[in-house]
């Protein structure tokens, strides 16, 4: 007869496995918001404010820009779906100088929705990091559901 840490255990892991799925779904779904962004549309914006700051450890790009969509101003501050911070304030200067303050761009904006903007569309090497998080979350507690279980079993 199972132990009631045996359950405990099993319930843990099944938490675990959901949790995980909900970041995978999460990373699939900016994933294909970040593939289906080449096809926004977009428009002319102006940098308007480029900084880097420090929070905590890490060192982020600070990019404010403008932009106008059919008369109305938009504002925004996404360089991508998946802007992080780093531990090296060079990456983050990089990008800094790469969109000086009055600088004209062109911003990709989701039609339905132009407050969701970016500067640069696609995939990036970060968009994979949650979603191939959320998977071993999944595959890592599947496997020690399968195992839990054969242990209750003998």
């Amino acid at each position: 007869m199972p132990t009631t840490r045996q359950y405990t255990t099993t319930a843990f892991l099944m938490i675990f496995v959901i949790v995980g799925f909900g970041i995978l779904c999460y990373g699939v779904y900016t994933l294909n918001l970040s593939r289906v962004s080449f096809g926004w549309p977009t428009a002319d914006g102006v940098i308007t404010h480029a900084t880097i700051t420090r929070e905590d450890r890490t060192w982020h790009a600070n990019v404010d820009y403008r932009f106008s969509v059919n008369g109305d101003n938009y504002n925004g501050n996404r360089i991508t779906l998946w802007d992080y911070g780093v531990d090296d304030p060079s990456h983050a200067q990089s990008i800094v100088n790469k969109y000086p303050e009055g600088t004209k761009v062109r911003i990709y904006y989701m039609k339905k929705k132009p407050e969701t903007c970016i500067l640069e569309p696609g995939i990036k090497g970060s968009a994979w990091f949650v979603a191939g998080l959320g998977l071993v979350f999944v595959l890592v507690g599947t496997r020690f559901i399968v195992l839990a279980n054969r242990r209750i079993r003998q």
